[in-house]
C-alpha cells in the first residue's frame, strides 16, 4: 500500500492496525471478565504498511468484529460494571472501556482512512486505482497525498482534535 507522506500508515496499516487493536481490546474484555487468556496480543505499529493483503485485512477485520460482537452481546450489567483489568485511565466501568476503546478505535481510525482516502482521490497526481488495489511503497505510482496528517493515539481530545484538523476544509 502506498504511504500518504513519509513515515505515516497507509489506509491499510490503519485497517490492519483496528484489526490487532480489536484482538487487545477483547483481550482485555475476556480478563476482566475472568476468562483465562494467552499472553497480550501484539500490536506493529512501527511499519507503515499493512503486512495482510488487502482482502486478509478485510476479513480479518470482519472476524475480529464478529468475534466482538458476540463476546459483548451477552455481557450482564454486573459483567459491565465491572472495573477494566488492566486499569484504564477515566474508565471506570468495562461499559466505558467497550464503548470508548473497542468501539471508539474503529470509528477513530475509520475517519482517518477516510480523510486519506480523500485526499488521495482530490490529489491530480496520485493514482487511486494502484492505492485501492494494495500496491506497495516503492511501487512506480508512488507519491505522496498532500494535507493528511497521521492521527495522534493519545488521549481522546487530542484525538479529535487531530482528526478535526486531518479533514479537508469544505
Amino acid at each position: 500500500m502506498h504511504v500518504p507522506k513519509p513515515g505515516m500508515w497507509s489506509p491499510s496499516k490503519d485497517a490492519e492496525h483496528v484489526a490487532e487493536g480489536a484482538a487487545y481490546h477483547q483481550w482485555i474484555v475476556r480478563l476482566t471478565l475472568g476468562q483465562k487468556v494467552p499472553a497480550r496480543p501484539g500490536i506493529e505499529r512501527k511499519l507503515v504498511t499493512a503486512q495482510l493483503s488487502q482482502r486478509e485485512v478485510v476479513d480479518l477485520l470482519r472476524q475480529r468484529t464478529e468475534d466482538g460482537t458476540h463476546l459483548v452481546e451477552g455481557l450482564s450489567d454486573e459483567q459491565l460494571d465491572l472495573p477494566p483489568r488492566p486499569p484504564r485511565a477515566r474508565l471506570h466501568t468495562l461499559a466505558e472501556m467497550i464503548e470508548r476503546v473497542l468501539i471508539g478505535h474503529y470509528h477513530t481510525h475509520r475517519k482517518v482512512i477516510e480523510s486519506k482516502l480523500r485526499a488521495a482521490r482530490s490529489s491530480p497526481t496520485l493514482d487511486f486505482d494502484r492505492l485501492a488495489a494494495g500496491r506497495r511503497t516503492g511501487d512506480p505510482a508512488f507519491v505522496e497525498a498532500p494535507g493528511v496528517e497521521q492521527t495522534k493515539m493519545g488521549r481522546r481530545s487530542e484525538r479529535r482534535r487531530t482528526i478535526r484538523s486531518a479533514e479537508p476544509a469544505p
